[in-house]
This record gives C-alpha cells, sequence and structure tokens, in this order.
C-alpha cells in the first residue's frame, strides 16, 4: 500500500512499507524546473531514503524534462548518491522519459554517479515490469 509522504510541485513520494520501496513521480513542470529545485527535490528523496532506510526505488521519470547538466551531475554525485548508498539502497528501477535529452541525461549522471555495481539500476518502459524487477529479491 503507497502512502504519499511527500508532493510538491515537482515531485510526489510515495512510500510502499511492506515492500521497502519509495515511488518517485517526477511531474511535466521539470521543464522549469532551475538547478537549486533540482537540488532541492533530491535532497528530500535523500532525507526519505534516510529516514526509511530504503532499499527499492521506483523512479518514474516519463514527465521529467529536465536536462541535467554537468555541474549538477557533479553535485549528484557528490550530494545524492553518497547518502543513498549509505543508506542501504539496493535497486533503482526507472521508468524512462519521452525527452530524448531528459532521458539521456538522466543515464549521464547514473553512470557518472558510481553506483554501478553497487546499486543495480535498469530501465523501463512499463512500472508493473518495474515494479516487479524490484521486488525480485
Amino acid at each position: 500500500m503507497l502512502n504519499r509522504i511527500y508532493s510538491s510541485s515537482l515531485l510526489d513520494m510515495d512510500y510502499d512499507a511492506t515492500n521497502n520501496m519509495i515511488l518517485y513521480t517526477w511531474h511535466p513542470t521539470t521543464v522549469e524546473m532551475t538547478d537549486q529545485g533540482y537540488q532541492a527535490e533530491h535532497l528530500q528523496i535523500v532525507h526519505f531514503s534516510q529516514k526509511y532506510g530504503i532499499a527499492n526505488h521506483l523512479i518514474d521519470t516519463r514527465n521529467f524534462s529536465y536536462a541535467i547538466g554537468l555541474e549538477m551531475q557533479e553535485w549528484a554525485n557528490q550530494n545524492f548518491y553518497p547518502p543513498l548508498v549509505a543508506s542501504g539502497s539496493k535497486k533503482f528501477a526507472l521508468l524512462i522519459p519521452s525527452d530524448i535529452f531528459a532521458q539521456v541525461s538522466i543515464e549521464q549522471t547514473i553512470e557518472e554517479g558510481k553506483v554501478e555495481g553497487i546499486v543495480q539500476t535498469k530501465y523501463f518502459e512499463d512500472i508493473s515490469k518495474a515494479k516487479s524487477w524490484l521486488l525480485d529479491s
């Protein structure tokens, strides 16, 4: 059962205690997101991941339209991924956006985050397949 734990104009987070999972749903308003907004939202993700010790992350980026620049990729490498790994993150399932530039920037950010081999990451077009993969131990 999903319980809404965070909501903003850019992102909703729903917590599934049974499966130790958070579903992140990015909104189309990310087309207007600033670097400061990117940082603020990702710090919220870190906060709730640490609070609940989240292992499984279901990240719906289908409406994500913010192109993550190199400076923000570096920021994520230093301020986002390390605390997620430290708090017990095991799997990232990402539903890919239709915006090819956003998709490439998301993939680059994850690759540059050096979490491969530590956190399993897989990309999906179907939410049920993504969830099944996350919950398959």
